[in-house]
């Protein structure tokens, strides 16, 4: 399998009993912001979800990047290269059984950055480095629109 991953944009991530986590504010295809930049926003929560095969994992490491920005503004080593990897038995037993499911690994690394600027309109964009291969990972556009002026009575 080809090594893919998604990113959710959000205000707010809240993380909740039993292995939940709540996504507040969901964002679609854009942020639109009523203001020009640099405007500030309160939180911005990014949750990015990554699928593997299941040999043996190299180093993987994220980076975001602000609109038009050559360089990261945030970047974190998430795994460190495995050595061995075997999947356990009861894993090998499940996957083998139900003939439609491939085996994989799922990973899911939730970020939330308090306060975050927008400095300018483009694309927030979400990279991993998976060994010496870059996946998009997901992007989000950031548009500046002016208010409409409120009507006078």
């Amino acid at each position: 399998m080809t090594p893919y991953g998604v990113s959710i944009f959000c205000d707010d991530i809240r993380f909740e009993q039993q292995n939940k986590f709540s996504l507040i504010g969901c964002y679609g295809p854009e942020l639109i912001i009523y203001a020009p930049p640099p405007v500030g926003l309160p939180k911005l929560g990014i949750l990015v979800q990554a699928r593997f095969p299941l040999e043996r994992l190299p180093t993987i490491k994220l980076n975001i990047f602000m609109p038009d920005e050559k360089e990261p503004f945030y970047t974190q080593e998430l795994l460190q290269e495995e050595q061995d990897f075997k999947p356990s038995e009861a894993f090998q037993r499940d996957t083998d059984a139900a003939k439609d499911i491939e085996g994989q690994r799922a990973l899911i690394f939730p970020f939330v950055f308090t306060p975050f600027v927008v400095s300018r309109t483009g694309y927030i964009r979400v990279r991993m480095l998976y060994g010496d291969s870059t996946i998009r990972v997901g992007s989000l556009k950031v548009s500046y629109q002016p208010a409409a002026p409120i009507a006078q009575g």
